[in-house]
């Protein structure tokens, strides 16, 4: 019951129906540190309240972006954070719920990460007729077609992977600030700090991170 549960902004009353506790609503650019890790909420665009979240340690930066269409502001999350590992939507279906190949070879060049995982695979329609023949394979080959030379790394089932780290010696609160002076000011306002493994309340602002 102790573990913090992040949720869009204004989805907690349906998450403690899906029986979450410990929730942690975040807004846009909010970020949550615990210990080590901060996590940021950042955009996503979905049919139904969506966001995505980068979660940061001195060392690596890794984007989740979860179910999202891509959109300009990805451009601005690779400019905030440097992400090293991306994990996106790579495939979709005939009537797109999520961006497919060409969609995310335009996030990963946007992002300017090292690395891609692909995810939410093997999920497919019913009906045959919406699905679609887009795969990692695809999305790799459009990726080489684009002159971009990200890494993709296709994960099975129970399947691990360990990034090497870009940014020894980098403290995490310079990470969280990157980006013009006014979105700075906003991340540096938005900082909630989380002690673990006491119960976490709904977070208060911090003055600083």
């Amino acid at each position: 019951p102790g573990v913090p549960v992040m949720v869009p902004s204004g989805t907690s009353p349906v998450m403690r129906l899906k029986g979450a506790r410990n929730i942690i609503p975040l807004r846009r650019w909010q970020s949550l540190r615990i210990g080590a890790l901060v996590i940021t909420a950042v955009p996503a665009t979905h049919l139904a309240r969506s966001t995505g979240f980068v979660a940061q340690t001195e060392t690596t930066r890794v984007y989740f972006a979860g179910d999202t269409y891509y959109r300009p502001y990805m451009a601005e999350i690779g400019r905030r954070f440097s992400i090293d590992v991306a994990l996106l939507p790579v495939t979709t279906y005939r009537i797109p719920l999520t961006m497919g190949e060409k969609g995310a070879v335009l996030a990963a060049r946007d992002l300017g990460c090292g690395v891609v995982i692909p995810i939410h695979l093997d999920v497919q329609p019913r009906s045959a007729l919406l699905r679609t023949r887009q795969t990692p394979g695809g999305f790799e080959r459009r990726l080489r077609a684009a002159d971009l030379e990200t890494e993709v790394v296709t994960l099975a089932p129970g399947d691990s992977w360990e990034s090497a780290p870009r940014h020894r010696d980098l403290p995490v609160d310079r990470v969280a600030r990157t980006g013009n002076s006014d979105r700075t000011r906003e991340t540096k306002e938005a900082m909630v700090t989380v002690r673990t493994p006491r119960p976490i309340k709904s977070p208060g602002i911090a003055d600083s991170l």
